[in-house]
């Protein structure tokens, strides 16, 4: 409110005369935005630590089989693949599909699903995107193709699950990896 020829007239707060803040007030702003900063930099960090746990296990499972793992593994089965390619989509828009990884020497193929862990779900998944891979990569039609899933966690009952489909199941430990089909088991050539 202020006084103007005897009327009292009310003036917003934002036409008001603004006076600079006291030194004490400018202290504490100042400390006020290092507290905001150092929040945003705490957040980012934990950030970055949750993108870690969600993708890195992810790639540095691919990186491991992808580096020689893999082919020892399934050279170990008899399968005599020699190297690896990873990634395999199709941008075409007619089909939407991705293989993370394809081991191969020729005329025999290993097609990789890759999953940090491994759920029912992701077994029916890959289950038809294996009955489909002659009809959305023609060019293997020859090759003898088998499957394999490979994880680092897994729901209860999802391995025997993804062995019943007759895929190889790879269980990556640490730096290492290793295949846990039962005895006897006889992969499905698809």
């Amino acid at each position: 409110m202020s006084l103007h020829n005897g009327l009292r007239i009310q003036v917003p707060d934002h036409l008001q005369e603004r006076r600079e803040p006291s030194e004490i007030e400018d202290i504490e702003m100042r400390k006020g935005q290092d507290r905001v900063t150092a929040q945003i930099e705490k957040t980012s960090q934990l950030i970055t630590r949750v993108e870690e746990q969600l993708f890195s296990p992810w790639e540095r499972l691919v990186d491991l089989l992808a580096e020689g793992y893999l082919i020892r593994l399934l050279q170990e089965q008899g399968i005599s693949v020699f190297y690896t390619f990873q990634r395999l989509k199709d941008y075409s828009g007619k089909t939407n599909y991705e293989f993370d990884i394809i081991a191969q020497n020729g005329d025999e193929m290993v097609v990789v699903e890759v999953k940090t862990t491994l759920r029912s779900s992701d077994v029916k998944e890959f289950a038809y995107k294996m009955e489909k891979f002659r009809e959305w990569l023609p060019r293997y039609a020859e090759n003898t193709t088998y499957g394999a899933m490979a994880y680092i966690h897994s729901d209860s009952n999802v391995v025997r699950q993804a062995e019943k489909n007759g895929f190889f199941v790879i269980r990556a430990t640490g730096n290492s990896a290793s295949i846990v089909n039962q005895d006897g088991f006889k992969p499905k050539k698809f």
